[in-house]
This record gives C-alpha cells, structure tokens and sequence, in this order.
C-alpha cells in the first residue's frame, strides 16, 4: 500500500508539524489535523503540503509549497526561483511549477508547467513559501 506523504505549516505558531494522522469527515474533507506530540490543529489553523513523489538534484523530497530554483532555458544566467504548486487542466491534474506567489501570481498562471522527474532532476529546493523570502530573481540571459 502507498502512503501520502504530509507536512503540516501552524499558521499561528510558524512552524512546522510531525503530522501523525488527518481526522477527516464523512464526505473525505480534513477536519483536523492529530501531530505526533498528541496536539490537535484545525484545518484553519494549517497549511497541508504533500509530497510530490520527486526529488531534488541534491536528493531533497520536494513537497507542495517549496521554493525551487531552475533554469528552464539552459542560459547562463537564467536559474529562475518557482512554486511547487498542484494544479492542472480539466483533462490532467498534477504538480508544477509557477511564478512564486509573492511576485504577484497566483495558482496556474502562463508561467506554469508540470513538475516531472526531469525537471525535478534539475531543479534544487532552496526554501519554501512559509519560512522563507524568494530568492533574488536575475535577470534573464539573452544569449
């Protein structure tokens, strides 16, 4: 059997929680969340991240919610900082990149495409958008 994967960000307390288990409702939505010390956090009070099922270059699980670095060009020069994000179109569904959301995008801009091995193979986690300020964005290479 598969298991998901789950970081949990306390909105409140800023940080981040061992999660043990979700407590879900009838119709399959979280309700809470049970940590592994035995506290329990409303689903307002958390932010859930999944696990890609990816790695970074450097071998680091990449989760919903991380800051990675990639340079989708090749260029010198154009290492660009992405959200990991899930989204998608009515015909797929699944994880990708985008414009961070503190640049002003939100969700499934024209910046997004899908995270897959390749990409996840060349792309390194560098924070996430909880903890951490995006990194100083270069500008792009025109060579």
């Amino acid at each position: 059997m598969e298991y998901l994967k789950i970081k949990a960000w306390d909105t409140l307390n800023k940080k981040w929680l061992d999660v043990f288990k979700l407590v879900l409702a009838v119709d399959g939505s979280v309700i809470s969340v049970v940590a592994l010390d035995g506290e329990v956090y409303g689903v307002h009070q958390v932010m859930l991240c999944l696990y890609t099922g990816l790695t970074d270059k450097k071998g680091k699980e990449i989760f919903e919610g991380d800051i990675v670095t990639f340079n989708p060009s090749g260029k010198p020069l154009a290492e660009r900082p992405f959200e990991v994000v899930y989204g998608g179109t009515y015909d797929y569904a699944g994880f990708g990149i985008t414009a961070p959301r503190e640049q002003g995008h939100v969700g499934t801009d024209p910046s997004w495409d899908f995270l897959n091995a390749r990409c996840a193979a060349e792309c390194e986690v560098v924070g996430n958008i909880y903890e951490h300020t995006i990194p100083e964005v270069k500008p792009w290479a025109n060579s």
